[in-house]
């Protein structure tokens, strides 16, 4: 699996669910221009190649923004997200690096930055 194929899987998840597909009018690839909220975004922020003992391993670092006018209502999202998001990659049996998530309140709405790393096993093995 690649970098490419995990966010498919991600935004796929995300989109799947039925829980927040109740709570977010849509899960966008990109930051939308105009949107109805509360919405969610997926994004790459980064990734870079980490070299193992024989292998090069990809670690990945993914953000899913949440956008709503209310606090509850961020929370609650970002709950079921993060939700989601664990139990597709224990199912795929990822390594977490790292995660978390933060709100923040940025005039009427609210925001929730909801981040996660990941190490991706898919390169070829070093040569000797």
């Amino acid at each position: 699996m690649n970098i490419a194929d995990l966010y498919v899987l991600v935004l796929e998840r995300l989109r799947s669910d039925h829980i927040m597909r109740n709570l977010v009018s849509c899960i966008y690839e990109q930051a939308p221009t105009v949107a109805s909220i509360p919405y969610a975004h997926l994004h790459i922020r980064h990734a870079e190649d980490i070299a193992t003992f024989d292998k090069v391993a990809c670690k990945a670092h993914m953000v899913c923004y949440i956008f709503s006018y209310g606090i509850l209502e961020t929370i609650k999202i970002a709950k079921y997200a993060r939700n989601a998001l664990q139990q597709l990659l224990q199912e795929q049996e990822f390594i977490f690096v790292s995660k978390g998530y933060r709100v923040v309140r940025n005039g009427e709405i609210f925001q929730s930055t909801l981040s996660f790393e990941v190490l991706i096993d898919d390169s070829l093995k070093i040569r000797k």
